[in-house]
């Protein structure tokens, strides 16, 4: 990322603070003068200072928020080639927090093969990674055909694509443990060993249930022991107990947990 695009993208997320520091103000304001109209009224008083703290709560948490993304992009500024266009962190990718994680795992343990499942941004990243390493793979899965093409022009333009497989496998029923989740298709996965690093953004929550639990049962036959997995969005509450029933079912540990943004859990396999 250019030194000019990460300005722009730090002033307008210390914009966003400002505007909510305003607000916050604006709220004060009010309260000041409903009180001065209601003669103290505690029902008008109680409903303006539960107002306030809602926003402060709200400011304060979009303060740490802007902070994190302003220090994972700084962290992540210098990996992109130059003309090559930076794949965008919003929607539904990966955050600035959760890959400044998956670089940092990537640098701590110099994974020979690294897995995801669910690609984009994170997959250039990988690739940059490891050409920089000067060693390793990435096979990455994508149930969408689509997005899957996109992603591969991303990572020609990044000129990783010769480290980098996007793997298109449709989302079929897997049953595990009497239940059954709509997952990618396990054949896919059965040519994989000594897996390093999984990191793991799909498939879509709107599949079902848990939708990644899959994951780690249907991976941790084909990785290396203390492999270690990421799970982006470990913020939202599936991902939450997805992380948790790993931990119960298959023995794995959690190292850290980020609830910053949609947040992120990291674990080691046994």
């Amino acid at each position: 990322m250019t030194t000019t695009l990460l300005v722009l993208v730090l002033v307008a997320a210390l914009a966003a603070v400002a505007v909510s520091v305003l607000l916050l103000r604006e709220v004060n304001h009010l309260k000041a003068k409903v009180e001065e109209s209601s003669g103290g009224s505690q029902g008008v008083e109680k409903l303006i200072r539960d107002a306030v703290g809602s926003i402060q709560q709200q400011t304060l948490r979009q303060h740490r928020e802007t902070r994190a993304v302003a220090d994972a992009l700084f962290s992540l500024g210098g990996l992109g080639p130059d003309g090559a266009t930076t794949p965008s962190t919003q929607g539904w990718s990966a955050s600035p927090m959760v890959l400044r994680q998956l670089a940092e795992q990537v640098t701590e343990r110099r994974p020979e093969l690294v897995v995801e499942i669910g690609g984009g941004g994170s997959s250039v990243l990988l690739g940059r990674l490891l050409r920089a390493q000067g060693h390793g793979r990435v096979v990455s899965f994508e149930h969408d055909p689509a997005f899957a093409e996109i992603t591969r022009g991303h990572l020609r333009r990044h000129g990783v694509e010769d480290l980098v497989e996007i793997r298109v496998a449709p989302l079929v029923p897997v049953e595990l443990g009497g239940e059954t989740y709509e997952w990618y298709d396990p054949e896919a996965f059965a040519d994989l060993a000594d897996v390093g690093l999984v990191f793991v953004d799909g498939p879509p929550g709107r599949t079902g249930p848990h939708a990644r639990y899959p994951a780690v049962p249907v991976l941790a036959p084909h990785c290396l022991p203390g492999a270690g997995v990421l799970l982006d969005d470990g913020a939202r509450q599936q991902e939450r107990e997805v992380a948790d029933r790993w931990i119960a079912e298959h023995g794995a540990t959690e190292i850290w947990s980020d609830d910053v943004g949609t947040g992120w859990v990291q674990l080691t396999l046994p």
